[in-house]
């Protein structure tokens, strides 16, 4: 993407994409069904998390995330929301370790931690709104050449 095509994306201070929400939707079902069929095997999650992952960034930059965000923020505040977000990151990972061979706690935990990025604030919520930011740009850009948008 050129840096013209970046800035567009960019409303409020967040990279937004219209199509998104739907793309993310597609990733994670496509990371689930991965999960239900590949389950048990030991390379199921070299398939499953990264199409998990991808669907977070993607999910990170729609609309729909950003919308939500701030319905959630409404009800119970930016430290609350990064704290929920650090316990997404934390479950994924911690899913991953116990049982690597089956990702369904993983992939939930990467649908919360886009939306729980948006809303959070203070020095950790800063950082991991900026690391969103600056990975669902690079997410966005490799969906939009693979699949055109």
């Amino acid at each position: 993407m050129t840096n013209d095509e970046v800035q567009g994306l960019i409303q409020d201070g967040a990279v937004q994409y219209a199509g998104a929400g739907w793309l993310a939707l597609v990733m994670f079902i496509l990371a689930h069904w991965f999960n239900y069929k590949l389950s048990g095997n030991n390379w199921s999650p070299w398939v499953v998390m990264p199409t998990g992952i991808i669907g977070s960034l993607v999910l990170y930059v729609s609309t729909w995330s950003t919308a939500i965000s701030g319905w959630v923020l409404g009800i119970i505040g930016a430290t609350i929301m990064g704290i929920i977000c650090l316990g997404a990151l934390v479950g994924t990972i911690a899913d991953l370790w116990v049982d690597p061979t089956y990702n369904t706690v993983a992939v939930w935990c990467l649908i919360i931690a886009p939306v729980m990025a948006h809303g959070a604030s203070g020095g950790f919520g800063g950082f991991i709104d900026n690391a969103y930011n600056s990975l669902a740009l690079a997410a966005l850009g490799l969906v939009i050449g693979v699949f055109g948008g």
